[in-house]
């Protein structure tokens, strides 16, 4: 039986050099059944098969003090809603930080 991840994108706060985006990546690799696409600053791309393990996911980063919510990943996490991006990035610098759409 074939098993269907979904695709989900995480939206990290605290995230401030590449030492955490190797500790976000090395805390996804250890909550099961998660398949981590990609990590970057402020966000990560992760597969998993049900909502439960999204939830783990947001629960580990939490952990180690990250502020992390999943939110919408339209057209495969290029860009977020409106909403969501106009608290983004924390601080109100003003940067695109090659997140070109956010």
């Amino acid at each position: 039986m074939e098993t269907t991840l979904s695709t989900h994108l995480l939206k990290i706060e605290g995230m401030s050099c590449g030492w955490c985006v190797k500790k976000v990546s090395g805390v996804l690799k250890e909550v099961p059944g998660i398949a981590t696409h990609s990590v970057e600053l402020g966000r990560a791309r992760i597969a998993c098969e049900s909502a439960r393990q999204c939830e783990d996911a947001c629960e580990a980063l939490t952990a180690e003090g990250y502020r992390t919510m999943e939110v919408p990943d339209v057209e495969g996490g290029v860009a977020l809603q409106r909403s969501m991006a106009e608290d983004w990035p924390p601080g109100g610098e003003s940067y695109d930080g090659g997140y070109a759409g956010w």
